[in-house]
């Protein structure tokens, strides 16, 4: 597992888990497409009782810079990414699962305007699904709306699936 020691972030989501997905769809290697998948699930600890966190010291049980807007951005898109590039080839339900919370965390504090490091109106959630064009803005397959207040996110069932 590709770790900072004892604590466990937010940014192996998307600088280590996309790219072992993105290399081992290149060399046609599934034991790295699989490794991919269990540096998700090793960051599960991050989506947690309603919050999106940035790290987890797992030698104290702690979590710091809890639903910073870093976080949730290095998380969600680091799962959608990795889900993303794996689609069609490796699924796993528990990891889909687990994005969709963090979704749903994302969005719920956005309506309650909880993210540190973001005031006001603006999309928090920066997921884009890439497909096999490589087209990161893809709006049939996130629907975006703002408002005055939030920026609200959608994702239809049967995106990742």
């Amino acid at each position: 597992m590709v770790t900072g020691g004892p604590t466990i972030t937010a940014e192996g989501c998307y600088t280590v888990a996309s790219p072992m997905a993105v290399i081992g769809k290149v060399w046609n290697d599934s034991a790295l497409k699989n490794r991919a998948l269990e540096q998700l699930k090793h960051r599960f600890v991050l989506i947690e009782n309603g919050n999106l966190n940035l790290r987890y010291h797992s030698d104290k049980g702690s979590y710091s810079y809890k639903n910073w807007a870093r976080g949730a951005a290095r998380i969600l898109l680091g799962f959608a990414r990795t889900l993303a590039e794996l689609k069609g080839e490796i699924q796993n339900q528990e990891i889909i699962i687990k994005f969709k919370e963090g979704v749903d965390n994302a969005i719920s504090m956005q309506k309650a305007n909880k993210i540190n490091g973001l005031g006001g109106p603006n999309p928090l959630i920066l997921l884009a699904f890439r497909l096999s064009s490589g087209n990161w803005t893809r709006t049939s397959d996130l629907r975006v709306m703002s408002s005055r207040r939030a920026t609200y996110c959608s994702i239809s069932d049967g995106i990742l699936s």
